[in-house]
């Protein structure tokens, strides 16, 4: 297994890391935290450390790259020549110290987590990713179907 780049489409680098994850791929989205002002208040956000990229591990014998590359959120697989961008464990490993170095999370993605409130109180949920208005996005289960659902962080345990 390999890590390889993957070039999403503008802005999109969340939904493609969810959609790729949904799928069963193994995915790596580095982010950072940033502080910005928004209307007159400074805020922190968590930003992807390398807007529009993103890292997919694959094994090129036996997976079928073909819905990666058609993955809502993917513009393309980053290639050199014939080649695919070919990312070395170490790399990934200094980018994960790097960025983990420089954020704080609540929850691991694939976490199985309760919600404690609201409409959804007492359904398990698997944790994806805290969004950049710090509001966490999970997958739910209802009526036998997998929904990407936007909770606030509060609501989780």
């Amino acid at each position: 297994m390999n890590w390889y780049l993957v070039m999403s489409k503008p802005r999109e680098e969340e939904r493609a890391y969810e959609n790729l994850v949904y799928q069963q791929y193994n995915c790596y989205l580095p982010k950072v935290k940033i502080e910005k002002i928004k209307q007159g208040k400074k805020i922190q956000l968590l930003e992807p450390l390398f807007p529009r990229y993103l890292f997919v591990q694959l094994n090129s014998s036996t997976d079928n790259w073909g819905p990666v590359r058609s993955t809502l959120g993917v513009s393309n697989m980053v290639r050199f020549g014939d080649s695919y961008a070919k990312v070395p464990d170490s790399v990934i490993e200094d980018i994960n110290y790097f960025s983990s170095e420089h954020q704080e999370s609540l929850f691991k993605a694939g976490e199985k987590l309760v919600v404690k409130s609201g409409p959804f109180k007492g359904q398990t949920v698997e944790f994806l990713r805290i969004s950049s208005d710090y509001r966490a996005m999970v997958l739910l289960e209802l009526c036998q179907k997998l929904h990407r659902v936007s909770i606030s962080l509060e609501e989780l345990h």
